[in-house]
């Protein structure tokens, strides 16, 4: 079942695996710019549950552990204005309370396991279908990999490891 990392865990995790944090309290994170991170984006080519689904196939195959998914603004504006109609219900359906997270001014983030990928597919989806003006960022923790879910309906991948990106370039296409 997923569960709730408080920001100050997200926070010193992100920190210690050398993630810069763009904003404070947000899910705003990534690579230091000397860093020379690739990015990757993968647009939508059929649907949005069959990138969700190749999100998921990239994650189980290349990024083992947990995936933390958080907004990139903050949990308050998305639960109270941006996303307010249907996230509620999506948090619920994939098992978070989405009442322990009202009111937080910080992106805490929801933690999923490898063996649930469905969770992490159904939440994937719903963040591509919905998002309009937000962001949201699935970390990796300790691994040299960030996904962007942009309201483009876009995934915009970073790594700082080549063979990595190499894995990520022929999704894009």
């Amino acid at each position: 079942m997923p569960w709730i990392i408080d920001y100050p865990t997200v926070l010193d995790r992100m920190r210690a695996a050398r993630f810069v944090c763009l904003t404070a309290g947000a899910g705003a994170f990534d690579f230091p710019p000397a860093s020379n991170a690739a990015v990757i984006p993968w647009e939508m080519t059929t649907d949005e549950p069959a990138l969700a689904a190749r999100a998921a196939s990239f994650w189980g195959k290349n990024l083992a552990g947990p995936a933390w998914i958080m907004p990139v603004a903050q949990w308050t504006y998305e639960l109270e204005y941006g996303s307010r109609d249907w996230l509620p219900a999506t948090l619920e359906r994939i098992g978070i309370d989405a009442g322990l997270l009202v009111g937080r001014g910080n992106s805490a983030a929801i933690e999923i396991a490898a063996h649930e990928s469905d969770r992490f597919e159904l939440l994937v989806t719903r963040l591509l279908e919905q998002l309009i003006g937000s962001e949201f960022l699935i970390a990796f923790p300790d691994k040299p990999a960030l996904c962007a879910i942009k309201p483009a309906k876009q995934l915009r991948w970073s790594t700082t490891l080549s063979q990595l990106a190499e894995r990520l370039r022929p999704a894009s296409t």
